[in-house]
């Protein structure tokens, strides 16, 4: 037996329960499952109201400070998910076609793929907004991406929706719920106006015994913010 609690909604909370039988904190595993199950099928929800016309299109870019335009192809891609997420955010993947769940794809791809939003997350190393002391790497990967090749044409940049958040330490487990709240929230911001991504991140750290994360994590976790309307 093994679990694959790192990627997979689908068997996530079934996991749980079981991990709670194993070490006998099912009380405790519970409590997490109606918690976190609950917030899943409100994002599920509110993302399943969203006419097909009016589906958002999204390339979901993995650690751009690396280099490379690794995107989420036809399944998960690290800890910042993939097909699944942006299906259960209501978006529709511009590289879901893609064989692989991760591919590299040159700045020519997005132009051709033409998406509504991009969404790029960087790892925790490059920046965490619980340890730095300065957004800049944020921004920097911000500059970096709209000021690609071509992609002035991309309606993504064209609009203004180009989105670089923190994934601190990995949107893993749990923390996949508020990854898929980021997401969410990047491409409905009306329909998810109610919808605070950040308090969702500082209750998942909670959980994982971080105290007080409202008052350690200071920095930005997206550059740049989303707007109200």
């Amino acid at each position: 037996m093994y679990f694959n609690l790192f990627l997979d909604l689908e068997t996530l909370f079934d996991e749980i329960y079981k991990l709670g039988l194993i070490f006998n904190k099912v009380d405790n595993a519970l409590e997490l499952i109606q918690e976190w199950s609950s917030r899943l099928a409100y994002i599920v929800g509110k993302a399943s109201g969203v006419k097909p016309s009016e589906k958002v299109r999204v390339a979901l870019i993995a650690f751009p400070e690396r280099g490379s335009i690794m995107v989420a192809g036809s399944g998960n891609c690290y800890g910042g998910g993939g097909l699944k997420m942006i299906t259960l955010a209501g978006g529709i993947n511009v590289f879901g076609d893609s064989p692989q769940p991760c591919p590299v794809v040159g700045p020519e791809a997005i132009i051709e793929r033409n998406p509504d939003v991009i969404i790029a997350y960087v790892s925790y190393s490059y920046y965490d907004p619980c340890t730095f002391n300065t957004s800049k790497p944020l921004e920097d990967v911000y500059k970096l991406l709209i000021s690609m090749p071509g992609w002035d044409r991309a309606n993504a940049v064209r609009n203004n929706r180009v989105y670089v958040y923190a994934l601190h330490r990995g949107h893993v487990g749990l923390g996949l719920i508020p990854g898929l709240a980021w997401i969410a929230k990047f491409l409905y911001p009306q329909l998810f106006k109610e919808l605070d991504p950040v308090e969702w991140v500082y209750d998942w750290l909670r959980d994982n015994g971080v105290k007080e994360p409202d008052k350690v994590c200071k920095l930005p976790w997206v550059y740049p913010a989303i707007p109200s309307k």
